[in-house]
C-alpha cells in the first residue's frame, strides 16, 4: 500500500489520531493490494459530495445546492461529510455492507476453527489441511477489513456490526462442526459466490460513472481475492454442489441469509 502524500493530507483534513494509526496499521499490513488509502478517502468524500448536490429536492433545490457546495472550502466539505448525521448515499450504503461484509467474513473463519480444534478434542480427526485453509483466507479477510476501517468513517458503519460478528462465527462454526471440513468448504464457497455478484455490482456501477480509481482498484483487488477463495473451497468440497439436494438447500440458505445481512447494513 502505498501512502505517499499522508502528510500532506493529514495536514489538510482533520483525521483522528487513532485513524491515522489505522490508516498507517493497514499500510504496513496488509499485503498484495496496492492502493493509496487517503486518495480513496478523497474519492469517498467527492462521491458524498455529488450525490449531495444530486439531491436537492423540487424546482431549483438541486442547482441551489450545487451552488452552496461549490462555495465550500475543502474543510467545509470534510465537516460536513464527517457529521455523524450526514445523510448516506449510494456509495455510503455500500461500503457500510462491505464494512459488514468483511467483518463477518473474518468470524466466519475464526468460528470454523474453533469447530476445527473442538473436532479434533473429540476425536473426530484433526485436519492440517482444512487449518490452513482458515488460516490462509482467514489472513486475507483480515487485510480486507483494515483496508475498509481505514476507509470509511465510523459514522458510516452499520450499527449491526456485533450482530454479523456473532451470525459469522456461528456461520462458521455450525457447519464445520456438524459437517467437518466440508461443510466449511461449501458455506465458503457460497457466502463467496455472493460476495462476488455483491463486488461486481459495485465495480461496474463505478467503471459506467468513470471516476474514483483507486476506489474501484481497492474494489477489484478485494473482489479478486473473494473469486480465490470461492474457487478454492470449489475445488476442495468434493462434491458438486447442484448433484446433492442438501447442498443445493444449504446454499440457498446461506445466499438468501447474505443478501438479507448486506441489505440490512446499507440501511441500518
Amino acid at each position: 500500500v502505498r501512502l505517499r502524500s499522508m502528510a500532506a493530507i493529514l495536514r489538510r483534513v482533520r483525521i483522528p489520531n487513532a485513524w491515522a494509526r489505522r490508516a498507517a496499521s493497514a499500510a504496513a499490513e496488509a499485503k498484495g493490494i496496492t492502493v493509496d488509502l487517503p486518495r480513496v478517502r478523497e474519492e469517498l468524500l467527492q462521491e458524498w459530495l455529488r450525490a449531495e448536490m444530486a439531491t436537492g429536492g423540487g424546482g431549483d433545490g438541486g442547482a441551489m445546492r450545487a451552488a452552496r457546495y461549490c462555495m465550500f472550502t475543502y474543510g467545509d466539505a470534510q465537516r460536513l461529510y464527517n457529521e455523524p448525521g450526514a445523510k448516506w448515499h449510494w456509495l455510503d450504503r455500500e461500503m457500510s455492507s462491505n464494512v459488514a461484509g468483511e467483518t463477518g467474513a473474518v468470524e466466519i473463519y475464526r468460528g470454523a476453527h474453533a469447530a476445527l480444534v473442538v473436532r479434533a478434542a473429540v476425536g473426530l480427526g484433526a485436519d492440517t489441511s482444512a487449518e490452513r485453509f482458515v488460516q490462509e483466507h482467514a489472513a486475507t479477510e483480515s487485510d480486507h477489513l483494515r483496508l475498509m476501517l481505514t476507509v470509511v468513517p465510523p459514522h458510516k458503519h452499520t450499527c449491526l456490526l456485533p450482530v454479523w460478528r456473532v451470525a459469522g462465527w456461528l456461520l462458521g462454526f455450525g457447519p464445520t462442526l456438524a459437517a467437518g471440513p466440508r461443510g466449511l468448504f461449501c458455506t465458503v464457497h457460497f457466502v463467496e459466490s455472493f460476495v462476488e455478484d455483491h463486488y461486481g455490482l459495485q465495480i461496474r456501477t463505478l467503471e459506467k460513472g468513470g471516476r474514483s480509481p483507486e476506489l474501484l482498484g481497492l474494489l477489484q483487488a478485494c473482489c479478486a481475492d473473494e473469486v480465490h477463495h470461492k474457487e478454492d473451497a470449489r475445488a476442495r468440497m468434493g462434491v458438486d454442489p447442484a448433484g446433492s439436494l442438501m447442498v443445493r438447500a444449504w446454499g440457498s440458505i446461506v445466499l438468501l441469509g447474505s443478501k438479507w445481512a448486506a441489505e440490512a447494513a446499507r440501511r441500518i
